[in-house]
């Protein structure tokens, strides 16, 4: 038996940090220091307020992807495994993306790619990926399914491999334009999807691809088998209106949310390791 394995390893990492302290000098929501004169004849007036202040962008989480261990000739398209917190045969987990799921890193264990925009701005921001390292082999494999590392000539790139990233929506349901992708908020490494229609964003988009099947539409597919340029998945057009606030998770959930497809004829004995690169950027202000 022989093996296929990708694992995408957590690259530009951020964590939005706490709040700090407002600086000295930052007033109150509201300036009213002595209610006393306002109280006359047993009826009172009281003041209340409250103030929000801008933040930064930051992308804070980034999904890893390990398609697990195939025999050769098996499957040319293979889906994410569902599994959650568990090593795979590759070494590699699936789950969680960043370090393990009883850290701070990533709580919740979830395969998400999340972004927090606190600006306030009306610019927008998207979000690219690439293959920065291409498919390589790692180890060679024995039929028994011994794994040896590999070294010098028996370290060769996968060629003829897509990495297809897939949104699971249909017109007909409310998060059709912007597929498995929420707002809510991050903390400690755990996304919370705000509660009822809050979760959606209209201005948030998943790629540009098209409806391929039924339900899955093809956000992004990049050659797994050499580097190659980066191509938006996640953005926020922004122009004139204020983008709404808060942190946005497209889901890697679902099995069939990434796809990985190597022709039968072109698979290769051996686990095989590739890198992808993620960058947020926010777009220039209109």
């Amino acid at each position: 038996m022989a093996v296929l394995a990708l694992s995408a390893m957590p690259l530009n990492s951020v964590f939005a940090a706490d709040s700090p302290a407002l600086p000295a000098g930052t007033p109150n929501s509201y300036n009213a220091t002595d209610n006393t004169d306002k109280v006359k004849d047993n009826s009172g007036i009281s003041d209340f307020g409250v103030g929000f202040k801008p933040g930064v962008l930051t992308l804070d989480q980034v999904p890893n992807f390990d398609f697990g261990i195939h025999s050769l000739g098996e499957a040319g398209t293979i889906d994410l495994p569902p599994a959650v917190g568990v090593k795979t045969a590759t070494g590699f987990k699936a789950f969680p993306m960043l370090g393990d799921a009883s850290t701070s890193a990533n709580a919740s264990g979830s395969r998400s790619l999340i972004v927090t925009d606190q600006t306030g701005s009306t610019s927008g921001w998207n979000v690219s990926v690439k293959v920065s390292e291409a498919l390589t082999r790692t180890f060679n494999v024995a039929a028994d399914g011994t794994a040896t590392s590999a070294s010098g000539a028996e370290v060769v790139p996968l060629t003829s491999a897509l990495l297809a990233f897939n949104v699971v929506g249909s017109s007909d349901n409310k998060n059709s334009n912007s597929g498995s992708a929420y707002m809510g908020t991050y903390a400690n490494g755990a996304f919370t999807p705000y509660a009822g229609d809050e979760a959606y964003s209209p201005n948030l988009i998943v790629g540009e691809g098209v409806i391929a099947n039924p339900g899955i539409q093809t956000a992004v597919t990049l050659d797994a088998g050499v580097a190659g340029d980066a191509q938006t998945l996640l953005k926020v057009p922004g122009k004139t209106q204020t983008v709404s606030p808060g942190s946005y998770q497209l889901d890697f959930t679902k099995a069939n949310s990434a796809l990985l497809y190597v022709a039968p004829s072109k698979q290769q004995q051996g686990i095989f390791k590739g890198e992808l690169t993620w960058t947020l950027q926010q777009n220039p202000v209109n």
